[in-house]
């Protein structure tokens, strides 16, 4: 019995299932040392967000709701071209929600053609930025037919070397897209690249790149303590005056189904953002540690 040739495009399921696995939240602001492998280094910061969480689990909300808001949060990021220009490679920036749909999409809905570089054998994917209210969400979905043109060879030589995803984006020499950066309405569609050959047998379409958000390179580094600018103490309501345990809110107010830190209308426009961020992660957090204990 002669034994089938297995495609070398089509997509290992496990190894893209790890990268999910290995991020833990959204993402943005100083690079954490401890989390970036190519760094490794100390990050005082996730050392500070696991004695929250210690005090956390002894009962102390206040220092579990900081632990969840300072510890270091994801993007993810793929070699792609664009449908509309194939000859030129693109580092494409996703978001967890988008990135994570993405990997669930090859893990369990049988996605595992979408990096196929070949005419009549891989998909175009498509991704869309739509509004509901004020509220923005990305869909990510393979284009049911088959691509009728190949990802350039010139192009699958030269992929980005995503063990390297730090110095290509700070450095600038990679061509980066954020899909952050689509209009409302707008869709852009790709195709997702082969892994990368990076000498070591790799088998992954993405990378990331963790950091931690409301806080400085003097946190992570440790010149500057995490207890002096953010204490775990509320202010105390003056003699004479009672505190108002009545908080008027948003009524999507700690949804993590709508939710973005993508989305302007949230970060920039809602008086309840930096509560609701802290009260959406502690719930994803909690979720994720009932299967993966604590996310250190």
């Amino acid at each position: 019995m002669v034994k089938e040739k297995k495609d070398p495009y089509i997509l290992d399921v496990g190894a893209q299932s790890q990268i999910m696995r290995e991020m833990k939240g959204p993402s943005g602001g100083v690079l954490c040392p401890k989390r970036n492998p190519s760094i490794a280094g100390r990050c005082f910061v996730c050392e500070k967000v696991r004695v929250w969480f210690n005090e956390g689990r002894d009962g102390n909300k206040l220092s579990e709701d900081k632990a969840y808001k300072f510890m270091a949060k994801a993007n993810y990021y793929f070699n792609v071209v664009l449908a509309d220009n194939p000859e030129v490679l693109v580092l494409l920036e996703l978001g967890k929600k988008a990135g994570d749909s993405l990997i669930f999409g090859m893990e369990k809905k049988g996605w595992t053609d979408i990096a196929h570089p070949k005419a009549n054998e891989g998909r175009e994917l498509q991704i869309t930025k739509t509004k509901d209210g004020k509220w923005f969400f990305y869909s990510v979905d393979p284009v049911m037919q088959n691509a009728d043109y190949d990802v350039p060879d010139s192009v699958l030589s030269n992929l980005y070397n995503l063990d390297n995803v730090i110095d290509l984006v700070n450095s600038g020499t990679a061509n980066v897209m954020k899909i952050s950066d689509l209009k409302e309405g707008e869709t852009l569609k790709v195709r997702l690249c082969p892994p990368w050959d990076n000498g070591n047998g790799n088998r992954r379409v993405a990378s990331y790149i963790y950091r931690h958000w409301g806080v400085t390179e003097d946190h992570v580094n440790g010149q500057v303590s995490l207890d002096e600018d953010f204490s775990t103490e509320r202010a105390t309501p003056k003699t004479g005056h009672v505190a108002s345990t009545t908080v008027e809110r948003e009524v999507c107010f700690g949804s993590p189904e709508i939710f973005s830190e993508e989305d302007e209308a949230c970060t920039k426009d809602c008086k309840d953002y930096a509560e609701c961020a802290v009260l959406v992660e502690t719930k994803l957090k909690r979720k994720a540690a009932a299967e993966d204990d604590i996310p250190f």
